[in-house]
């Protein structure tokens, strides 16, 4: 395989695009009933709701579907530009109508903006951490969301920024949180299956972006620690593990796809790690690869959905 297509093959959209399925399976309809409660009680009579990168549009679109009797503004915080490409197009066509290039902050530009009945969808190319920087908590948030992604930041830091940003009745839902335990069946060594496992975990935990820690392979159970000191509160909890495994030696949709991901992905983090046999460890990648080709490989993750809400002001 030329490096092109492998690139392709192994990029971050075609990742999230097959994994559509396996957070469907995941997908726990507790949490979210306890979401789609808590919004319906609030008094607001328009949302100011706010996704931390939004990837490729999928929650924004099942959000709004939900809710589409509400009228609100739905902000995507996303930094990277693939990914924006990506959830302008399925955006676009799913949406009424449609605006581009709309400058709409002093210091950072949205990207495009999209209506769909009472609703408007702002996708804002930046991170995080610049965005909150940037607010003047005039405008206050009733909803925010964040899909699989509080693995890959410091949530600690994360929540106590953004309390500031939230108005009274703000409700928080965080689903898909990786909670430290990944398995391939069949084992092919159990010694070696957990070493490369835990160094896997490790390398999360130990990930520095522009000078700070930026991960957490704990994600999930670590949670309810750091959202009750940023005074926010958890309300409701549940698991929603990642479980994908062949029919007839056969994968459902892409699925077999998002294996080779997985398997990708840790091939190039542990890579020379001085941890690892590098022999072993090579010979263990390819049988796993082996394994997806053939439809014998099963896969699952434990992760965790939760919902919190605002506390009183804990500085007051």
């Amino acid at each position: 395989m030329n490096r092109s297509v492998a690139a392709k093959q192994f990029s971050l959209e075609s990742y999230l695009r097959a994994k559509v399925s396996v957070d469907a399976r995941a997908f726990n309809q507790g949490e979210w009933d306890q979401l789609v409660h808590q919004i319906r009680q609030a008094p607001q009579k328009r949302i100011q709701g706010m996704e931390l990168g939004g990837g490729i549009g999928t929650k924004a679109k099942k959000f709004i579907d939900q809710f589409e009797q509400k009228k609100g503004s739905y902000l995507i915080v996303e930094q990277n530009p693939s990914l924006m490409k990506m959830a302008k197009s399925n955006l676009v066509d799913w949406a009424d109508e449609m605006e581009s290039d709309v400058n709409d902050q002093p210091d950072a530009s949205i990207a495009f903006r999209v209506k769909k009945g009472n609703w408007t969808i702002s996708f804002l190319q930046l991170d995080i951490q610049s965005w909150m920087a940037i607010q003047n908590e005039t405008e206050f948030l009733d909803v925010v969301i964040g899909h699989a992604i509080l693995d890959l930041l410091d949530s600690r830091r994360l929540f106590k920024d953004i309390y500031p940003l939230l108005s009274k009745e703000a409700v928080l839902y965080f689903p898909i949180n990786y909670d430290g335990l990944s398995i391939f069946e069949p084992v092919v060594q159990a010694r070696l299956d957990e070493e490369i496992w835990r160094t896997y975990n490790q390398s999360m935990d130990q990930r520095v972006i522009d000078g700070k820690i930026s991960g957490d392979s704990q994600s999930g159970r670590h949670l309810f620690g750091n959202l009750e000191n940023a005074g926010l509160k958890v309300i409701s909890a549940g698991s929603s593990d990642w479980l994908v495994f062949p029919k007839d030696r056969q994968y459902i949709g892409e699925e077999g796809h998002f294996l080779n991901h997985i398997i990708n992905t840790i091939e190039n983090e542990l890579s020379d790690h001085p941890l690892l046999d590098q022999r072993k460890f090579r010979d263990w990648i390819r049988l796993r690869k082996e394994q997806v080709l053939s439809g014998k490989l099963i896969y699952m993750a434990h992760q965790i959905d939760v919902l919190a809400v605002r506390q009183p002001d804990i500085s007051a």
